[in-house]
């Protein structure tokens, strides 16, 4: 188990141009990538298989999010990431193995920023709506 309080959070590297953006894989449909404009891809989500599809039924509580005392953990064959809110930071940390401690790759992400990119993507697959444009666009 790894122990937080024994990583200086103040020396992981923050990203200020974080934004969040599908990418086709062959067979796998589209998958989640976190990335920077400046430093291109930070990690992503192998095993979330057509993403795109589980967009359109997120909503804000859905997003991979947890605290320093029970943070968000995923992990597949090969790999593990695990995502927390502190401080007015959002940490990521990835590593090549399913129960990988090193976290070779590790990044933090002011709050209201990775809360606007995953806004921004859930935006694009499952767009908020008024009721009257429900029932005028021949949808209901």
């Amino acid at each position: 188990m790894t122990r937080w309080n024994d990583i200086d959070l103040d020396t992981v590297e923050e990203i200020d141009d974080f934004a969040i953006e599908l990418r086709e894989m062959e067979d796998c449909g589209k998958i989640v990538h976190y990335i920077s404009a400046s430093l291109g891809e930070l990690v992503w989500f192998p095993a979330w298989e057509h993403a795109d599809r589980d967009l359109r039924h997120f909503v804000a509580g859905d997003v991979p999010l947890g605290t320093i005392d029970v943070p968000f953990e995923d992990n597949d064959e090969g790999w593990r990431i695990v995502i927390f809110e502190e401080g007015g930071f959002v940490y990521i940390f990835e590593d090549d193995r399913p129960t990988g401690t090193r976290f070779p790759r590790r990044f933090r992400v002011p709050k209201n920023l990775y809360f606007f990119a995953w806004a921004a993507l859930i935006g694009q697959y499952n767009p908020m709506v008024s009721v009257d444009d429900l029932f005028t666009s021949g949808d209901a």
